[in-house]
């Protein structure tokens, strides 16, 4: 951030795909970012709680759950998501007939030590792995204190990595004030001539 010439602290509202609603940069390189309040309605199967269903995945049921962080996102909680094979079945629930016709964003989540999570996540679009989502992990982290009782804030381990805090305080079951907090850093310059 200081070599482009921006403040230690500066605020920035922005939107894109994110869905950012705004932008602290607390020390050079770490952003925190604030997000979209989640929300459980916008999916035919989502009840209060987000639970989408039982899917079958080749021969396994397994229990998935459903958030939208501005972009949908159905959760598993797994015990190992080194185990995963993530392509397969990510592909499989994002193509699922519950989530048609957009289909959804699908994230493995391990429960970690103290108040950790990793995440592996398929997304759509990409249709395949990513090493980070921002608004997976924002996911993630909010279910895993409805169903698992981790509590704000949640540290979350990436496939790529990445270490990263979410914030959020929970007011009547819902998420409230969500942040997310992480590495910045440039990995790409370019010019766009208009």
């Amino acid at each position: 951030s200081r070599r482009i010439g921006v403040g230690a602290q500066i605020k920035r509202h922005v939107h894109f795909l994110f869905s950012l609603l705004g932008n602290a940069i607390d020390q050079p390189g770490f952003n925190r970012l604030g997000c979209r309040e989640p929300r459980f309605s916008g999916h035919k199967r989502s009840p209060i709680l987000g639970v989408a269903g039982l899917f079958a995945v080749g021969f396994h049921k397994l229990a998935v759950d459903f958030l939208n962080t501005g972009v949908p996102h159905a959760v598993l909680f797994v015990r190992s998501v080194r185990s995963i094979d993530v392509a397969k079945q990510g592909r499989a629930i994002r193509y699922h007939s519950a989530f048609a016709p957009s289909g959804t964003n699908v994230n493995f989540v391990e429960i970690g030590r103290g108040n950790r999570i990793h995440v592996r996540t398929y997304e759509r679009g990409v249709e395949g792995e990513t090493l980070a989502c921002g608004t997976g992990v924002v996911a993630a982290s909010i279910l895993s204190n409805l169903r698992r009782g981790l509590r704000s804030p949640i540290l979350v381990t990436t496939r790529g990595g990445d270490n990263v805090r979410v914030g959020f305080s929970m007011e009547n079951g819902h998420a409230r004030k969500v942040t997310l907090q992480g590495p910045a850093r440039i990995v790409y310059r370019g010019v766009l001539h208009v």
